[in-house]
Parts: structure tokens; C-alpha cells; sequence
């Protein structure tokens, strides 16, 4: 056996056998003035030598049970470490007087608690006592050694002055990449990749007795490549109180932490986009605004992505979704640098602004916004373009908070939606009743659908040569109770934003063709043209509605002119 081996079975000896069977074997233990005792992880004595009567004044079957600290003894069992070390107490006896004795504990790997006791300072007989139980240990066969290095599942070393494991067991060095055939272990140090400056300050505290046991995180590169972190557990190995080298622990929390970092990203971020979330945006936010004097202006921008509904709606969740993906792939791509991303929810961003010159910068900034969304996306087929409606709130001049700058922003992001879209709009005084003035419209315009309150008005088409007839074109216009004749320039932004123009197209679409149906003479064969929503067009099931239309109301198919109402959204077919 290498002396390492003697070294290391040494140090390990308690956690596989009972000290007590050894030193129960010796002399010592039918001595009338030493007291074995073995007490039980809680501190209460399970087992006594027969000189506990004489020496502590208790009988054995009075002293079962007992916890150490009515002995006074619980200094020294709580003070056990991995190591035998003597303590001097008094005693208390059964007849409540204190006697010196010395004591020696041990906790062993299971928690139980080993412990001799004789009476005076005279520490010869305790000392007898250890060596010749520790000589009996190294005597014996091996296979307790073996046995720790066969099952211990965290990786063990006994690590020399210079840093070199001198003997290790197979966890150690499968964290090593390395197989239990090689022969010479590299330097520890040489393949720590982080923390390698704090494990030699460690190995260095704890060998010169400065410290008694250390833990820290590192992370160890394998001769394979491959990167484990580790909690390292540096303790010192003792022969006799001398410390001969460094026991090494190394337990592989690489899952662990890699779960860890994992749960923090999806704390902290979208899982679908991988922009922050709308909770570490704001920390972000509310940090950068803290930091900053009141002076300097920064801006927030909502975007909205206008027609998102619609794709969604018609192409499916998944189609949506990618196009999500792919629209925050260009603008982390392009802003990166200047401007700090998150996902609000659903179809809208945000994003912040943190140095503003003047607001003519923010206005550029929105625009490159607008133009990196601009180009289409390919999706199942179709050529899809999305633009974006911005909300813009600058700090200080709007508020003072996230919550207020969010507020504004908003506000200001309804406004460009209610211009049609594809717009920015900066926060004003006058946001909080616009928006109220858009929800009430909203509200007004599904009551007028279901009151019947729209209708269709026809406008005759010329030809510019002869100045003969050659069409109709149906226009939409909203007969309101209290507004009188609304033109559709005051309500069809509404309509798109609240998605009602769905409905409302087809109602345009089922009345034109009905009555273009009905026209006889000269006008049986006069064509009607219709003006379609691209929202109408990406519902999915447009080319169903306008055949069903056609088949009940018998118009000729070739008479029917649909038209995009010039919206930038449509998406067209490859």
C-alpha cells in the first residue's frame, strides 16, 4: 500500500467502521478509569464502558438516555470535527459534584458520536488509547478504502503541496475526462478554468492550519473539452493532529446550475422571442431612470404590429408566432446597440430610448423601427409584411415613472392605430380623451351593426374617352341617429382597429352583389366593384365568402370587381 493509500484510509477510517470496535479491543477499554461512550446523533448516550460508574457516577442503565449536556458534555460533542482532538471539561456525576476528565470525541460519517474519558490532565493512557485503535484500522484489509472510492458518488483526491492528485477515486476522474487507467493525474490547477486564483488560496489557507475546512465554486475543464462546475470542499488531512495534505471534494452541480440559469431566464425573458419580459423591462427601466439626473430626456416606444391579428386569425398561432420571432430578430439585430427590447404581450413591443438629444432623434429612431419591420416575411407560402404603429413618451416631459411613460405611450399608440396604422405619434396633453373618444367610437360602431345603421351608396364609374357608363363602385357609409351621414374616413380606422371591418365587409359585400343582381336593362351587364380589407383578405375563408355570396345572390361572377382598399398589410401569394 502507497503511502498516499495509508494516508488517505487514514483519513476516511471512522466513516466506514465504529472507532468503538477498535478501541474495545484494546486495554484500555477494561480499564477501571476510562469511560467509552458512543451517543447518538441528538447528543444521547447509547452505550457506556463499565468504568462509568467509578469515573462519571452513573451506572450504565442510568445513563442511557442521557443527553450529554446534563453530563456537560455538549461543548466538546458539538465541537467534534472530522479529526480526534482532546477536550479538558468537568464532568458533571450522578451526585451533581464536577470532575476533570479529559475527553476526546468523534462524529462519525453517520452522526453518531464516539467519545473517551478518563479523569485528570494526564493524557497519556487516551493517547495509547487512539494509536493503538488507529494501528488496528490500518492493519486491516483495504477494501474500506476501496470501498469509498467504488461508491462515493461525489469526486475525492488527496491533493499534495505542489497541487497533483496523488490518488483519487473514478468520479474524480470522470470530472477530469480522464479514465481509471491513466497513470499520472495533471495538476489540478491546470485545468480549473474559473476559480482556480481562490481554490490555490484555499488548498494554501487551509494546509498552513489558517482555516479548518473551505467551500467554493468552481468550474473544472476536462482533457476532453468538456466544462463541469463544481462545489469544491477543502478540508485537511491529519495524522495525529499534523496536517500531511489536502482532502479535496469536488460535487458536480454542472445540471444543477445549468437548471438554475434556465428557471432565471424564464424569469426574466420572453421563452418565445427571447427579448426581456415585460417584469425585467421595467426593473431595467426603473434602474436606468435612478441612475440618470432629471434633466436627461430618454424615451419610451410601444410598438404595436399592425394586421398581426389577422395573420394570426387566418395562418394559425404557429405562422404567428414565427413572425414574432422573426420581427424581434430584426430589431435586436439592428438596435442592439442604442435601444433595450422587450415583449409587452401579444403583438406589441417595447422599447427604451436611454440618451435623447432632441425629438427629432426619437423620431428618426421610430422611423428605422418602421422600415427594419417593413420587409416582407415568407410564411406557408405567402408573402407577409407587417408595419407598426408607435406610441412614443419621453422622460421627464411626460412623466417620471415607468408606469407613466407605459401610460402615455399607450395612449399615444391608439393614436396611430386610429390614423390607420403604420404611423408614430408622440404623448400630448390631450391623449386621455382621445382615447376615450376611440373606445366610445368602437362601441358605437358595433351597435350601429347591429341595428342595421350602415349602408351602401353606389358611385357611377365613366370611361374617360367616351364618357360611357362602365361601373359601379359600392362605398360604405353610417346613417347614425345622432351624427347624421358619417363618411368612412371618420370610422374605418376604428373598424380595422377593433376588427369589426370583417363583418362589416362582407354586410357591404352580400348587399352590392344583391344588388347589382337585380339591374336590368342597359345595367344587367354593368360590373360592381367592391372594396376588400386586407384583414378580409388574410381571414382565411375571403375566396369561400365571395362564392357563397354569389351563389345566392345569382350575380355573374364576371361582373364582380374586388378591389384592396390600398392598405400595405395585404399579403399577396407567391
Amino acid at each position: 500500500m502507497t503511502v498516499a493509500s495509508l494516508y488517505l484510509l487514514r483519513a476516511v477510517r471512522y466513516w466506514h467502521r465504529p472507532i468503538r470496535l477498535a478501541v474495545a479491543q484494546t486495554d484500555v477499554a477494561t480499564a477501571a478509569d476510562v469511560v467509552l461512550i458512543e451517543a447518538s446523533p441528538d447528543g444521547r448516550v447509547q452505550w457506556a464502558s463499565g468504568a462509568a460508574r467509578d469515573v462519571l457516577g452513573h451506572p450504565l442503565e442510568r445513563l442511557r438516555g442521557k443527553h450529554l449536556w446534563q453530563l456537560e458534555l455538549e461543548a466538546s460533542a458539538q465541537l467534534a470535527p472530522l479529526h480526534v482532538t482532546r477536550f479538558t471539561e468537568l464532568v458533571r456525576a450522578a451526585d451533581g459534584t464536577l470532575r476533570p476528565v479529559d475527553a476526546v470525541f468523534r462524529r462519525e460519517s453517520d452522526g453518531r458520536l464516539f467519545g473517551i474519558l478518563r479523569p485528570g490532565n494526564d493524557p497519556t493512557l487516551l493517547e495509547q488509547a487512539i494509536e493503538e485503535a488507529e494501528a488496528r484500522l490500518i492493519e486491516a484489509d483495504g477494501s474500506a478504502l476501496q470501498s469509498l472510492l467504488a461508491t462515493a458518488q461525489n469526486g475525492m483526491a488527496l491533493i499534495d503541496a505542489s497541487g497533483y492528485p496523488t490518488l483519487a477515486n473514478s468520479a474524480f476522474y470522470r470530472m477530469l475526462g480522464l479514465s481509471d487507467a491513466t497513470r499520472t493525474l495533471p495538476a489540478l490547477f491546470d485545468l480549473v478554468t474559473s476559480g482556480s486564483s481562490e481554490l490555490r488560496r484555499s488548498l494554501a489557507s487551509v494546509r498552513s492550519g489558517e482555516q479548518q475546512g473551505l467551500r467554493l465554486e468552481i468550474v473544472v475543464r476536462g482533457t476532453d473539452g468538456s466544462e463541469r462546475e463544481a462545489i469544491a470542499s477543502v478540508s485537511p488531512f491529519r495524522i495525529r493532529r499534523e496536517i500531511e495534505g489536502i482532502l479535496l471534494e469536488l460535487a458536480d452541480v454542472t445540471e444543477e446550475r445549468r437548471a438554475t440559469r434556465e428557471i432565471e431566464r424564464l424569469a426574466r425573458f420572453d421563452e418565445l422571442t427571447g427579448l426581456a419580459n415585460r417584469r425585467y423591462f421595467e426593473q431595467r427601466v426603473r434602474e436606468h431612470l435612478r441612475s440618470r439626473p432629471n434633466s436627461a430626456m430618454c424615451a419610451l416606444l410601444l410598438l404595436d404590429l399592425d394586421g398581426f391579428k389577422a395573420v394570426n386569425d387566418s395562418l394559425g398561432h404557429s405562422v404567428g408566432d414565427r413572425l414574432l420571432v422573426e420581427m424581434s430578430r430584426r430589431l435586436e439585430g439592428r438596435f442592439e446597440k442604442s435601444l433595450l427590447f422587450g415583449r409587452m404581450g401579444g403583438d406589441e413591443f417595447l422599447a427604451f430610448m436611454p440618451d435623447v438629444h432632441s425629438l427629432e432623434d426619437v423620431r428618426s429612431v421610430a422611423g428605422d423601427v418602421q422600415r427594419t419591420l417593413a420587409p416582407s416575411v415568407s410564411l406557408d407560402g405567402l408573402e407577409v409584411t407587417v408595419s407598426a404603429s408607435i406610441g412614443v413618451s419621453i422622460y421627464p416631459r411626460d412623466g417620471d415613472s415607468f408606469e407613466a411613460l407605459a401610460r402615455h405611450a399607450d395612449v399615444a399608440m391608439y393614436r396611430a392605430k386610429r390614423r390607420g396604422g403604420d404611423a408614430v405619434e408622440f404623448a400630448s396633453a390631450a391623449d386621455g380623451a382621445g382615447v376615450m373618444d376611440e373606445m366610445q367610437l368602437q362601441a358605437a360602431l358595433r351597435q350601429a351593426f347591429d341595428r342595421a345603421e350602415f349602408e351602401v351608396y353606389y358611385q357611377p364609374q365613366f370611361d374617360s374617352t367616351t364618357l360611357a357608363l362602365c361601373g359601379v363602385e359600392a362605398l360604405l357609409r353610417w346613417g347614425d341617429s345622432e351624427r347624421g351621414l358619417v363618411m368612412p374616413d371618420q370610422f374605418i380606422g376604428s373598424l380595422e382597429n377593433s376588427g369589426l371591418i370583417v363583418q362589416v365587409g362582407e354586410f357591404v359585400l352580400q348587399a352590392a352583389c344583391s344588388e347589382a343582381a337585380r339591374w336590368a336593362g342597359p345595367m344587367s351587364s354593368i360590373p360592381v366593384s367592391v372594396n376588400v380589407a386586407a384583414r378580409q383578405l388574410l381571414s382565411g375563408d375571403f375566396a369561400r365568402v365571395v362564392l357563397d355570396v354569389l351563389a345566392a345572390t345569382g350575380l355573374d361572377p364576371h361582373r364582380l370587381v374586388t378591389r384592396g382598399n390600398g392598405d400595405r398589410r395585404a399579403s399577396k401569394p407567391r
